[in-house]
């Protein structure tokens, strides 16, 4: 092996008589050196599997050497490649985006492995530092963990998206089960499309949490906005790659098929087709909404408080006294019911007309995040339409996800004097990146009084919730 020279972050060698390029994987820092013997063992892993394809678009790399202490990864002369730097005012048209995506996506469904397919959750996502191009336009593919391990040890560089970002919503959930993960890699792909064309995230937050929610609820911010140049059926094919749920995405046969009908000279619309006042307004209306509910998600607490002294005050001094919904026609059963019923519903009356008890930390609950999903619900303008139309009266019953809820009830006597109600159930509480469930039971002990059924005293689960002690998360069952 000779070495001939330097050239950037690259040496240029020869191995009997072939020119090589070499790049070295600990450029900027370097770890232990058993830290090191790991990582080139993971890359030497990776690269046994790493498939070649007739398009060129996965790199080849000839292996690893050392040189004078330090691992370099080889490549053949023609994959010298760079990594895809530019700016927002330098960006890229639409019609390479539309090119990279066709060849990426093909060679993405015929060349990767069965084995990465059957991976599940562990399907390795692509990011933007594992492209490289050329100035005439080529596009490679880096092995992922091999990327990422250039990127870790490199010295300037640093992740342009965070983890978050990749990822659809079924890997954010803890509800994997038939994962597709041809479904997984169409999203993965999307959002780097997404960033060429735009230089951001398509759910873009102020904060980890947020971009996940975004990413959960399918909250894309609209390509339109950054590209209004970009065809309908460009960026709608777009947008059905980045949906939430996956069986609204295409495959990869379908995307295919999509992106070959798009000649090249459609992938953008003249100027003149472009109302770019319109595009204005829907902008602003998106960052309103954008912004309300960041705000709402973040301060629900001083929300909440400020909602019970505008709502209960009134109450309180208009009203003649708690609405009575337990009759004497209830039956115990029908009672224990209707308190479940309430704790779903965030109805704090129905929940004190079911019991004499002290409610305690659920009341507080239930009252903050009844207020909290009507202040969501209030600024929730997804149905507003985008065109400045009114929202049909069948999007306005759309409702928001609950904080916290019953599923699955399940009740039975087990005594009849005095009645005492067995309930079965599944407790859940929504938190920011996942919904956490607990399997329950309660002991529901019922007393009659002034002519109507009341519970009097509960044991299990909801006893704990109502003195404010949910179990640990760890604890809990999914």
């Amino acid at each position: 092996m000779e070495i001939v020279t330097e050239r950037d972050e690259y040496i240029e060698i020869e191995i009997r008589g072939d020119k090589f390029y070499a790049r070295p994987i600990f450029s900027g820092q370097q770890p232990r050196s058993r830290i090191m013997k790991e990582v080139v063992e993971e890359i030497e892993d990776e690269l046994s599997w790493w498939p070649s394809d007739d398009r060129g678009v996965f790199m080849g790399i000839e292996g690893v050497i050392r040189h004078q202490g330090d691992y370099y990864l080889i490549f053949p002369e023609e994959c010298r490649q760079e990594q895809l730097t530019f700016s927002a005012d330098q960006k890229l048209s639409p019609e390479l985006i539309w090119r990279w995506w066709r060849r990426i996506s093909a060679s993405l469904a015929e060349a990767l492995p069965a084995e990465v397919e059957e991976k599940g959750e562990d399907i390795p996502l692509i990011k933007i530092e594992h492209l490289r191009w050329s100035e005439g336009g080529d596009i490679k593919l880096l092995p992922p963990s091999t990327a990422d391990y250039l990127l870790l040890y490199s010295e300037d560089d640093r992740p342009r998206l965070s983890e978050e970002s990749y990822r659809p919503p079924e890997l954010i959930s803890r509800e994997r089960e038939n994962l597709n993960a041809e479904k997984v890699a169409v999203f993965n792909l999307a959002v780097i499309i997404y960033y060429l064309l735009t230089g951001e995230s398509p759910h873009a937050g102020r904060d980890r949490s947020e971009i996940v929610e975004r990413v959960r609820k399918g909250r894309m911010k609209p390509v339109e906005f950054s590209r209004p140049e970009l065809a309908e059926e460009f960026r709608d094919l777009l947008r059905s790659c980045l949906e939430a749920e996956p069986e609204k995405r295409p495959d990869f046969s379908e995307l295919s098929r999509k992106l070959a009908e798009l000649e090249e000279g459609e992938v953008v619309k003249s100027e003149n087709e472009i109302d770019r006042d319109k595009l204005k307004r829907q902008h602003k209306i998106f960052n309103i909404k954008k912004f309300l509910r960041y705000q709402v998600r973040r301060k629900w607490p001083v929300m909440a408080v400020i909602g019970i002294l505008m709502i209960g005050l009134p109450l309180f001094f208009f009203t003649a006294g708690p609405e009575e919904f337990i009759t004497p026609q209830h039956e115990p059963e029908e009672v224990a019911e209707y308190y479940y019923q309430a704790v779903n519903e965030k109805n704090v009356n129905l929940l004190e007309d079911t019991t004499g008890m002290d409610l305690g930390e659920l009341r507080r609950m239930v009252s903050e995040t009844h207020v909290m999903e009507t202040v969501q619900q209030f600024y929730h303008l997804d149905e507003i339409e985008e065109n400045g139309e009114e929202p049909s009266e069948e999007d306005l019953e759309e409702r928001l996800e609950t904080l916290f809820g019953v599923e699955d009830l399940e009740l039975e006597h087990s005594q009849e004097d005095p009645p005492i109600i067995e309930a079965n159930y599944t407790f859940f509480f929504q938190r920011e990146e996942e919904v956490v469930r607990w399997q329950a039971e309660d002991e529901i002990y019922l007393r009659e009084a002034d002519g109507r059924w009341q519970i009097e005293q509960m044991r299990g689960f909801m006893e704990n919730v109502i003195q404010g002690e949910l179990p640990r998360v760890e604890e809990s069952e999914d």
